[in-house]
């Protein structure tokens, strides 16, 4: 970047733990010298990251400063904020899961499945049409390999329909296709 653009780099560690970052932040020897600034995101008001457009950001929010708020009323805040930021799909589904894992840093996972849980904002995949879809192709999958199965065991067409609740047709159908 230094050499090509003329930019001068300046490197940023961001500590996320609990309480203040006591980390050597320079290195000097023989032939290196290395220096970096530490920030913790728990000096930051948690109203910067909320203010962003950025879902990835705005997870960040759950690490900084509450500044005294309840830390019930920030989550929503948060959660809110993805739901503002994010197609209601997997995306906001990813957003939220990294907003679960990063709250058991703070010791707020608990409070935070219970606020998505009451904001209605878990993706329910199984009401997904391309779930019921997968899932019914799936079914009819399993009935053809039993209908083959049993007539490789010569059970009567009738009662492999009965047993499977297709009908003899289908069952006659799938018959022919292994005899081919």
């Amino acid at each position: 970047m230094f050499r090509k653009h003329k930019v001068k780099l300046k490197q940023i560690v961001f500590y996320i733990g609990k309480g203040k970052a006591n980390m050597i932040t320079e290195v000097s020897h023989e032939d290196l010298n290395f220096r970096f600034s530490v920030i913790s995101i728990q000096e930051i008001a948690y109203t910067e990251f909320l203010n962003s457009d950025k879902p990835e950001e705005i997870i960040l929010a759950i690490l900084a400063d509450f500044k005294n708020e309840n830390p019930s009323k920030v989550i929503q805040s948060i959660l809110q904020k993805i739901i503002d930021t994010t197609n209601p799909n997997l995306d906001q589904l990813k957003y939220v899961r990294q907003l679960e894992v990063l709250s058991l840093l703070r010791d707020l996972q608990k409070e935070t499945l219970k606020q998505s849980k009451n904001m209605a904002l878990i993706y329910d995949i199984k009401k997904d049409l391309r779930y019921q879809e997968g899932r019914q192709e799936g079914k009819i999958e399993q009935t053809i390999l039993a209908i083959k199965a049993f007539v490789e065991m010569n059970v009567p067409y009738q009662k492999i329909a009965d047993s499977l609740k297709v009908s003899v047709e289908f069952v006659e159908e799938i018959a022919k296709s292994i005899k081919k």
